[in-house]
């Protein structure tokens, strides 16, 4: 029997209500404690959290996905977000070190990165231009969680340490919350898809595959912060400072050096000086015919004052009575 038009029409717009109800039940559930966790994702590295799963370092406390699944599963069994299995750090290491010398220091640094599974993911280095001023340079290392202890020992031989500090973050309940929300943002979009598929008119499939839409997107950016968090916890970040005991002096050239350079500002000197002194002839021969006139003037003034002399002051005679 042809069920009548009209009910199937209104059952399939009694689902629409059913799908919104979902979709915002969802959403809800899924974004409540998102910016309490949110900002924790800035600290992270973004040039080899592509690359670098966190599963990929040895020892490293990144939990997996059974793992996660399992925490979520304690929270939801017994109701505590509190009872979790390992927790889950984040740890950041900070230290001064003085050494001999950066520059070997610096290649000493790498090598220690590397034996330890690490690497340099930044680098200052301050060299100055003159003997007064200290060598220093800041050193950004990133080593598997595990590896922690040993490289901080091992780059304590390098030299004295003036200052170092460890500070940890416990994040597991912002893992599990990630689970949790990723577990109920999935059974929703499941519902959505079964939904869709009832949905009978062009008008609501379309409508649900929106809601659909909305919910991969926060999927895929909850999945994305999980993701970033788990290599925060198997990767540790090193900030180093490296500077040097004592001003660098420079290096003193060899005698031969130095009388080459003496001698090639000697002959420098003595050729500036020479072409200053052409100069100075070109510029008299230049001005010559003003000088001549002037010489020339100042001679017929010199004569003509000698020759009105004697008529100005006539001399007197001894006899003259």
């Amino acid at each position: 029997m042809t069920p009548h038009p009209f009910r199937r029409y209104r059952y399939s717009v009694g689902l629409i209500p059913l799908g919104t109800a979902l979709v915002l039940g969802g959403l809800m559930a899924s974004c409540a404690s998102l910016p309490n966790a949110a900002p924790r994702m800035e600290s992270i590295e973004p040039s080899r959290q592509d690359a670098v799963a966190p599963e990929a370092a040895m020892g490293a406390a990144a939990p997996s996905a059974d793992l996660a699944t399992e925490m979520a599963a304690n929270v939801e069994q017994t109701g505590d977000p509190t009872l979790l299995l390992p927790s889950q750090m984040v740890k950041t290491a900070q230290m001064t070190l003085e050494v001999t010398s950066v520059a070997e220091g610096l290649n000493q640094i790498g090598a220690i990165a590397q034996q330890h599974q690490g690497d340099i993911t930044g680098l200052q280095d301050q060299t100055p231009e003159d003997g007064r001023d200290l060598h220093t340079a800041q050193v950004k290392l990133r080593v598997p969680q595990a590896r922690l202890d040993s490289t901080l020992e091992a780059l304590s031989a390098l030299g004295t340490v003036r200052q170092q500090s460890i500070t940890a973050e416990d994040v597991s309940h912002q893992l599990v919350d990630y689970q949790a929300r990723l577990k109920n943002l999935r059974q929703t979009e499941t519902l959505l898809l079964e939904i869709m598929e009832r949905s009978g008119a062009m008008t609501d499939v379309l409508q649900v595959a929106r809601e659909v839409n909305t919910v991969r997107q926060s999927i895929e950016t909850i999945d994305a912060q999980r993701n970033q968090l788990q290599t925060q916890v198997a990767y540790s970040i090193v900030q180093l400072e490296v500077r040097e005991t004592t001003p660098s002096l420079p290096a003193t050239p060899p005698l031969a050096e130095e009388i080459n350079d003496t001698w090639q500002q000697a002959t420098h000197s003595v050729g500036q000086l020479t072409v200053g002194l052409l100069k100075l002839l070109t510029w008299l021969a230049a001005y010559s015919p003003y000088g001549f006139v002037l010489a020339l003037g100042g001679w017929l003034y010199l004569r003509h004052r000698a020759a009105t002399s004697p008529a100005l002051h006539p001399p007197t005679e001894a006899g003259a009575e």
